[in-house]
């Protein structure tokens, strides 16, 4: 497993901070294609919200709780109390955290298409929500959530949870089709010209089967998977290099020029990026690469 302590990543800068405590680990070889990492976030009632906002995006979150759950807004809907063990599935619609008295939660960042690797319900079904884990994983979850209320420290949940992935993970052997998350990985890293056809051709299946399947299988169609994938790595260059121009980076990943990018930005966050950038910590670990410098093998 790839371990790092990191009490600051997921922090803002300023007063707040200290309030606020995070960790981050990297899966085993075996989850690793699936699972982008373990991160944590601990919380003070003293915060209004828990930074960033969460556009929608094109992977998931299996989140478990050893504090009180937080409570969430979707879009401009009402506030609702998470449940102890959920999946956040955000598609269409951004969503914002708010946390309860001594919030204190683990959460694993699933990649694109991985999710139907670990549970049968593919996340088609599951767009825009916050589904309780019992309804998806029922009896295999077990006490899971109370086993990892009770472990001592971030470490040990980790294992906790990785132990719960792979018993999921070889359960599923077998019963999962790989080409459909074959081509969204393909789709995820591309923008170029072709690059559906090229994701076409290795998913092996005629184009309205490739379209229905995705859309089950990653609750959008490839199109607009490629719109938010694109978007996504736009916002991370924004945050974790300060000295690019907005221009600078709409034209790196793809945008015609940066109106363009504005738009995409106005479509997934409700706002510009003169509006984004000066409330979002910059070098947030939400926005990290997956293997940023410093990380490194556990022995």
């Amino acid at each position: 497993m790839i371990l790092r302590k990191d009490s600051s990543a997921p922090c803002p800068t300023g007063s707040e901070s200290a309030s606020r405590r995070g960790e981050q680990a990297f899966p085993c070889p075996a989850l690793r294609p699936f699972v982008d990492r373990y991160w944590t976030w601990e919380a003070g009632s003293s915060q209004s919200t828990l930074q960033p906002r969460f556009f929608p995006g094109t992977g998931m979150e299996l989140i478990f709780h050893y504090g009180p759950p937080f409570n969430y807004r979707l879009g401009a809907g009402e506030l609702r109390q998470a449940a102890p063990a959920h999946v956040m599935c955000l598609r269409e619609t951004s969503a914002e955290l708010f946390p309860a008295e001594h919030t204190g939660f683990l959460s694993v960042r699933l990649r694109s298409g991985a999710f139907n690797r670990f549970c049968p319900t593919p996340a088609g079904h599951l767009t825009d929500g916050f589904t309780d884990a019992r309804d998806l994983f029922g009896v295999a979850l077990g006490d899971m959530e109370l086993r990892i209320a009770e472990a001592g420290d971030f470490f040990s949940r980790v294992a906790l949870v990785e132990a719960f992935l792979l018993e999921c993970f070889t359960a599923r052997a077998g019963e999962w089709d790989e080409r459909i998350f074959a081509a969204a990985q393909q789709l995820y890293y591309g923008y170029a010209e072709g690059i559906v056809d090229s994701a076409l051709a290795l998913a092996g299946v005629g184009i309205r089967q490739f379209q229905r399947r995705f859309q089950e299988d990653m609750g959008m169609g490839p199109r607009q998977f490629i719109k938010i994938s694109r978007f996504h790595h736009a916002v991370r260059s924004l945050l974790l290099n300060e000295a690019e121009s907005l221009l600078e980076v709409a034209l790196q990943h793809g945008y015609y020029d940066q109106s363009h990018c504005i738009r995409d930005f106005r479509m997934f966050a409700s706002m510009r990026p003169s509006e984004f950038l000066p409330v979002t910590p910059r070098m947030t670990h939400f926005y990290n690469t997956s293997r940023p410098a410093g990380f490194r093998d556990a022995p």
